[in-house]
């Protein structure tokens, strides 16, 4: 304890008092016409907000300086780096479990006697997290009920690993950080089916569960070592408890305390045509072209947080200068790329589509193109999610990985029928066409993002 302020008193109305002080504790004790009243020294970090959103004589506990220790923000680079290499890798190898199986649908289907529909499931299963279609038989209905567990049990993580980086990293290098975790989730989806076709061909699908259960035992271990609590709220709520019991001072409350809300996936439908009962080894050419693409998309949404992104913070910050609060910008200047994603989506679906009775190349290159343009805006898109809600970041993340797995465990199921009915070209035109009818979408939030925003009690108000 540093500093001694006391709050909520005016010395003239004890002028005629008796008035002690605890040597040990720093509580002022004032003893006016027969009443006792003791007064809390407030440690620093602490301070005694007005205004009729707070309870009256609270004293709000927040962190001691923008330097302050223990707030995760403040961490070395290394120190950072390295507790967020377990929420990364959980991330990783969710999506790796979670496509691998895919490649091995055509032998499972033969060995087990059924529809290589129902072996679809597999994938459908792990993406949704609840049960699709009937388990009409034993070993069938082992593997699926076990994909789904699988997910039910590691999908946390896809949610919780969001609000950990937005804890750590402040908004800059925030957004460099959340882009990396988006491009490994989706990463590990391309990786996957690579594996998964060169252990199905060589050691038999089987091994696609083996080397699945080691990855994630020890990544499970990474994370025994490595995670530790990184909610501000949290932490700021244990500081208030602990300065509760040294001070003897009940009023010391954190905020959260008081009522205060705090391209993969395309690659593994499209190409499911060229796949001829087993991928081939030879057939992940597309698959390594759209990783690719994903790892391109991390250099650019990077290169654009670093350049343009940068400027308009530090301008921000610069504009507040001797201001009370800190500068906020809005979230909606991650959205640039989004932009430039949604107008290329459509040309490279085509490009894709039609490309089919040229070199084989083409296909390829496009395949690249599609997965720099899909990941990029799905980087801008989460990382637009994490500095809306920030407190809340958990919980959004939740609900946008939960719609978005509903919308993806779909696709397995009637990929089949589309392709063979309109074939690869008609199918992309048809995707394209429905990227167009949306494209206009992020412009539209450009514009009316902040409206829209307002209508959440759970926005926080820009970064």
């Amino acid at each position: 304890m540093n500093t001694c302020i006391f709050a909520h008193q005016t010395w003239n109305t004890y002028s005629r008092a008796s008035i002690t002080v605890e040597a040990s504790t720093g509580v002022l004790t004032i003893k006016n016409n027969g009443a006792t009243n003791n007064i809390h020294p407030l440690p620093d970090g602490v301070s005694t907000p007005s205004g009729t959103q707070f309870p009256p004589n609270l004293n709000l506990v927040t962190w001691d300086s923008h330097t302050d220790p223990e707030n995760l923000q403040n961490w070395p680079r290394r120190k950072k780096l390295t507790r967020s290499a377990a929420p990364l890798a959980v991330i990783f190898s969710i999506s790796f479990a979670s496509s691998i199986l895919g490649t091995s649908s055509s032998v499972t289907a033969h060995e087990y006697g059924v529809s290589a529909e129902v072996m679809s499931l597999g994938v459908a299963l792990f993406v949704a997290g609840f049960p699709v279609g009937p388990l009409a038989l034993a070993h069938v209905a082992t593997i699926l009920v076990c994909r789904f567990l699988a997910d039910m049990l590691g999908s946390g993580g896809l949610a919780v690993e969001s609000g950990i980086l937005a804890d750590i990293f402040v908004p800059i290098t925030r957004g460099v950080a959340v882009g990396m975790s988006a491009t490994i989730m989706n990463f590990g989806s391309i990786i996957g089916p690579i594996a998964g076709a060169y252990l199905v061909a060589r050691y038999g699908w089987s091994w696609t569960a083996w080397v699945t259960l080691i990855l994630c035992g020890a990544v499970g271990l990474l994370c025994v070592a490595l995670l530790r609590e990184s909610s501000h709220n949290r932490i700021l709520m244990r500081r208030a408890a602990r300065l509760r019991r040294e001070t003897g001072n009940p009023a010391l409350r954190a905020r959260a305390e008081m009522g205060f809300a705090g391209p993969a996936r395309f690659a593994a439908q499209v190409l499911h045509q060229a796949r001829a009962h087993v991928l081939k080894p030879t057939a992940i050419l597309p698959f390594i072209a759209v990783g690719l693409g994903v790892l391109t998309a991390l250099g650019l949404f990077s290169l654009f947080t670093m350049t343009w992104y940068k400027r308009r913070w530090m301008a921000a910050q610069k504009a507040s200068e001797g201001e009370s609060t800190a500068a906020r910008i809005a979230p909606e200047d991650r959205l640039p790329p989004m932009m430039l994603g949604a107008v290329l989506l459509p040309p490279a679906l085509l490009w894709f589509g039609w490309a089919g009775h040229a070199h084989w190349a083409a296909q390829v290159v496009a395949c690249y193109v599609i997965g720099l343009v899909l990941q990029i805006i799905f980087i801008s898109g989460i990382v637009y999610i994490v500095d809306v809600y920030l407190l809340n970041t958990m919980s959004a993340i939740s609900i946008h990985v939960m719609v978005r797995s509903v919308v993806s465990a779909t696709f397995p199921l009637f990929e089949d029928p589309m392709y063979q009915t309109l074939h690869i070209n008609w199918s992309a035109t048809l995707l394209a066409l429905l990227s167009a009818a949306i494209v206009i979408s992020p412009v539209l939030l450009r514009i009316y993002g902040s409206r829209i925003r307002s209508w959440s009690r759970f926005f926080v108000g820009g970064i």
